[in-house]
């Protein structure tokens, strides 16, 4: 299972660890977004880790899962498929 994870923690101490435990399961993609892969007992124990390590009064983190279809028809700006064809080119 893939899956994205998102997060906005307030405190640098809090978002550190989070950033340690995710830099230990998957791929940063973005400042505070990370790409993640496990089983689905992996991935819920990775939120309920996560979860003891934030403030839920202070801080957000989300993950969503993401089929392997749908991943494979992800794009990424600048890395344009091969063929530059723009209509490939997935914008939300």
């Amino acid at each position: 299972m893939r899956a994205i994870i998102a997060y906005d923690v307030s405190d640098a101490r809090r978002r550190r660890k989070v950033i340690d435990l995710l830099e230990g399961h998957g791929e940063r993609i973005q400042e505070s977004v990370f790409d993640v892969s496990g089983s689905q007992s992996q991935l819920k124990r990775l939120m309920r880790d996560i979860g003891n390590l934030v403030d839920i009064d202070e801080d957000v983190v989300h993950l969503f899962p993401v089929c392997r279809d749908c991943f494979q028809q992800s794009r990424r700006i600048p890395d344009l498929p091969s063929s530059q064809d723009s209509s490939q080119v997935i914008v939300i």
